[in-house]
Formats: C-alpha cells, sequence, structure tokens
C-alpha cells in the first residue's frame, strides 16, 4: 500500500507544479489588464504554493520525497522541453 501511496502523491505533486506554472502564466495571459487582474493572478500564484506548502507539512517523511520528486520532476520535463524544442522543429524541416 505505501508504493501506491507514494505513487499517488508523486503525481500529485507533479499535478501541483503544473498548477502553480499554469497561475504564473496568468501574468502573461492577462496582462493587457493586469492593471485590475493582478489580486486575482497573485492570490492564484499563492493559493497552490500554499497547498504545497501545507500538504508538505501534513505528510509523512516518505509521502514528503515523493511529492518533492514530483513538483521537481515536472518542472525538470518541463523545462526540457524548451531545450528540446528547437532541434524537434529543425527535425520537421
Amino acid at each position: 500500500m505505501t508504493t501506491v501511496a507514494e505513487i499517488l502523491v508523486f503525481v500529485l505533486g507533479m499535478h501541483l507544479s503544473l498548477r502553480t506554472v499554469a497561475a504564473c502564466y496568468r501574468i502573461i495571459d492577462l496582462w493587457y489588464t493586469i492593471r485590475t487582474e493582478y489580486p486575482r493572478v497573485i492570490r492564484d500564484i499563492l493559493r497552490w504554493v500554499a497547498v504545497t506548502g501545507a500538504l508538505i507539512m501534513v505528510l509523512p517523511d516518505d509521502l514528503q520525497r515523493s511529492l518533492l520528486w514530483g513538483a521537481g520532476s515536472f518542472v525538470v520535463l518541463y523545462l526540457s522541453l524548451y531545450v528540446m524544442r528547437y532541434p524537434l522543429l529543425a527535425l520537421r524541416r
């Protein structure tokens, strides 16, 4: 059962990281009206960071590691897409 819990928490960490990155992209998406929307943008970013932080504080040590590995893995995957983008586009030509 522990392995299943670790896998689920790993996936949860990836999801929370994805939601945090998506909330950060709202700055770009709403730039045309950022003067009126910045409280919502900041609130959404802080909400996802707070949920992740609360889970880190509540979970036992082995599940904390799984959550952090999931969040970190998503960030590495996400950033690697930028590195691979230009070589893959060059292959298409």
